[in-house]
């Protein structure tokens, strides 16, 4: 990646006719996973779509949280959307402190009932993000600073900057066409819409900060519009968090050309959209197999030690629990003897509920599946 100096073209420069040039890819696949989820979906109850949808949101609200360097108790996270969600739970803790502001923004992007962007909207949007975070001092507006803003990194000490947005006196310009645009294109697959509107937004860096996490909000947005089943279930941050070098690699190539041509982040933004369904559709399953072991089980007579041993083991899942269970392990974990605790495995793997593995002192136990 190269030093830029403030000397280049940007691609926000070619904006007075903002007509972007791409080659359709095949969104296939995301249509058959799709498809698979809805499926998936019908053999899981509503305890468990509701176990399914806390953890997706909860790592959405974490993603986003911990870009402000606050990385917050997950408990604290679940309670508030329990809370804002009016999802059934025993543990509700009616006293969280968590503000609710950015929940309830994430939800309403996901379920809005006017189809329409306003500048307002966004402005609430970029505010709720940094709701929980007192040492920011927020600005109603698009940013007014006459600094130039850009985007940075820094490698071996050396200064890399990745894009360098539009003057604060060019954004409110930027922006009214952006959102003519957006609230009034209709002849494209959503798909796409989704992924230029974030590229667009991103280019145009209205806000001094949290520009990345409004435009994933528009691409909620703009997906929630369609009627791609389940879209309320797909969220991009997780994925986007994994994915961090990659992100600044393709913006890089798409920022330092001025002809419009965006077909790289298309692919781009699809194959996201692919890995996320891929990352729900595993969950979906993995609430599944535990469902199905649940079952076979639920009337086996056991004990609370091995009880607890199993709910541990099945929350490590897909992993295998620290390397499988061992008796030493198992003395731990429940404070008790090691004949009891020897007593109780060979007890599970006479029920078929858990398999040994290995031998002698190697021996170690795992949930037979």
């Amino acid at each position: 990646m190269k030093i830029f100096k403030e000397k280049n073209k940007w691609i926000w420069q070619s904006f007075d006719k903002p007509i972007f040039y791409y080659k359709k890819v095949d969104l296939s696949s995301i249509y058959y996973k799709l498809g698979q989820l809805n499926t998936s979906l019908e053999f899981i109850n509503e305890d468990n779509f509701n176990e399914l949808y806390l953890d997706i949101l909860s790592k959405e609200i974490n993603c986003i949280s911990k870009i402000q360097n606050k990385q917050l108790e997950d408990t604290n996270i679940n309670e508030t959307i329990i809370k804002v969600l009016n999802l059934k739970s025993k543990n509700l803790n009616k006293s969280s402190t968590y503000d609710e502001s950015l929940i309830k923004t994430v939800f309403k992007t996901k379920n809005n009932k006017d189809n329409v962007l306003t500048k307002e909207i966004l402005i609430s949007w970029h505010k709720a993000i940094f709701s929980n975070d007192n040492s920011t001092k927020y600005n109603e507006n698009y940013r007014i600073d006459k600094e130039a803003v850009e985007i940075v990194s820094y490698v071996n000490n050396k200064e890399k900057i990745h894009f360098i947005a539009p003057q604060y006196n060019d954004v409110e310009t930027h922006m009214k066409e952006f959102l003519k645009w957006l609230n009034s294109e209709t002849k494209i697959d959503l798909i796409y819409k989704a992924a230029i509107a974030n590229l667009w937004f991103m280019m145009i860096h209205p806000f001094d900060d949290g520009n990345g996490r409004v435009a994933r909000f528009i691409s909620y947005f703009i997906l929630s519009q369609s009627d791609l089943t389940n879209s309320d279930l797909l969220f991009l941050s997780s994925i986007l968090d994994l994915k961090r070098d990659e992100y600044y690699e393709v913006l890089d190539k798409i920022c330092m050309q001025t002809d419009l041509d965006i077909n790289l982040w298309i692919q781009w933004f699809v194959k996201i959209i692919n890995e996320s369904l891929n990352d729900i559709i595993n969950k979906v399953e993995l609430i599944k197999t535990k469902t199905i072991f649940l079952n076979k089980h639920n009337n086996k007579d056991l004990n609370e030690r091995q009880k607890t041993i199993i709910s541990l083991m099945l929350s490590s899942l897909p992993n295998i629990y620290k390397g499988g269970m061992k008796v030493n392990k198992y003395v731990g974990i429940v404070n008790t003897t090691r004949i009891t605790a020897s007593r109780d495995l060979a007890d599970l793997v006479s029920k078929n509920i858990m398999k040994s593995n290995a031998k002698g002192r190697n021996v170690y136990y795992t949930l037979n599946l």
